[in-house]
């Protein structure tokens, strides 16, 4: 009888340590929650206009330098195709551009000539993602590449992509005579396996319907260099600018070598301060221009307003006078102007 309470006694013990007692509910097992990624749908619309566009094609734009000094003015080639220029002071006072197409297939069967890359067209160039083509470059820009910022394609070691054109030899000069193409650049996208879908907005807006500025702007005259001034005229019927070089009394339409005009939705003058970078022999410098918040104009549908803006070294932020609001543009191509502020001041609407 003894033995018999004993092992009852035992049993409960043992109860009460381990099986007797409600087994617990098996702990949730420990994930680490898949990180979130946003997909950009950014098909079907050319992002440099706001405007619809093919969703068959790639949507990374593409950006070529080409210069704009008074002897190649008139024999560009293919920059009236461009959704987007952007011009600069690059030394001595000689404006540069950058021509940016929405994507490779809209870039035409040749453009020239190709020139060399400077600091501030290689700041919009990551904003606005594109590949970057050029000849070569400032010593402070060579050396921003090399980092690996954008992927960019250099004419002075690619001899497939680029080539000495015999049109521009004749035009202007064997320095200015490098091309490129669609098809040369498409077939090194391909090869380099280089990626052709935007990853990212691009920076400025667009506004589904037209808007306005606060005064008239149907003529604008605008020094954009120390010694280069441009007038633009407002077409009323097709809604765009028609870009001139010179004063208003004296101008000449800006156009292609094959006579077409350049002409833009959008004009956009930013105003900051010029800095300077020392040339490779250290001998005169190239220009660059400050980073950070500063003031301009958006002039389109025949009208000009204030805006303020923001740059860093890969954006650009346009805003209006109040400098909160985003400001939006009316869809359609933009000519931007980054401009000495000493020089702001000095445009003439009218």
């Amino acid at each position: 009888m003894k033995k018999i309470v004993a092992l009852a006694l035992i049993l409960v013990l043992l109860c009460g340590m381990t099986a007797c007692s409600k087994p617990e509910e098996p702990a949730e097992p420990t994930t680490t929650p898949a990180p979130t990624t946003t997909t950009l749908n950014l098909k079907g619309i050319n992002l440099l206009t706001g405007e619809k566009a093919s969703d068959s094609a790639s949507s990374r734009p593409i950006g070529i330098m080409v210069p704009n000094d008074s002897a190649t003015i008139g024999k560009q080639i293919g920059i009236d195709k461009a959704d987007f220029i952007m011009e600069t002071e690059t030394e001595g006072s000689i404006p540069r551009m950058l021509a940016v197409f929405r994507n490779v297939e809209s870039i035409p069967d040749k453009v020239g000539p190709v020139r060399s890359a400077r600091s501030p067209f290689i700041a919009t160039a990551r904003a606005l993602d594109v590949v970057y083509l050029h000849a070569g470059g400032s010593l402070q820009a060579r050396a921003l590449l090399k980092t690996g910022v954008l992927d960019h394609f250099d004419a002075l070691t690619d001899a497939k992509t680029f080539w000495r054109d015999n049109q521009l030899k004749a035009a202007i000069d064997y320095v200015h005579s490098v091309a490129t193409s669609r098809e040369a650049i498409s077939a090194r996208l391909t090869k380099n396996n280089i990626r052709t879908e935007a990853n990212q907005a691009f920076p400025f807006k667009f506004s589904e319907t037209a808007k306005t500025g606060d005064a008239a702007a149907n003529t604008v005259q605008l020094r954009t260099t120390a010694s280069h001034t441009v007038t633009f005229k407002y077409d009323a019927a097709t809604k765009t600018y028609n870009k001139n070089v010179g004063k208003i009394e004296t101008c000449k339409p800006h156009k292609t070598i094959d006579g077409k005009q350049l002409s833009f939705t959008n004009v956009l003058v930013l105003y900051s301060t010029k800095l300077a970078e020392v040339t490779d022999a250290g001998k005169g410098n190239t220009a660059n221009f400050e980073n950070g918040t500063g003031k301009g104009y958006l002039i389109s549908m025949g009208t000009y307003r204030e805006i303020t803006f923001n740059r860093t070294d890969s954006s650009i932020a346009i805003m209006e006078k109040d400098g909160t609001t985003t400001a939006l543009l009316n869809k359609g191509k933009t000519y931007m102007f980054l401009v000495d502020k000493n020089l702001a001041g000095k445009e003439i609407f009218q």
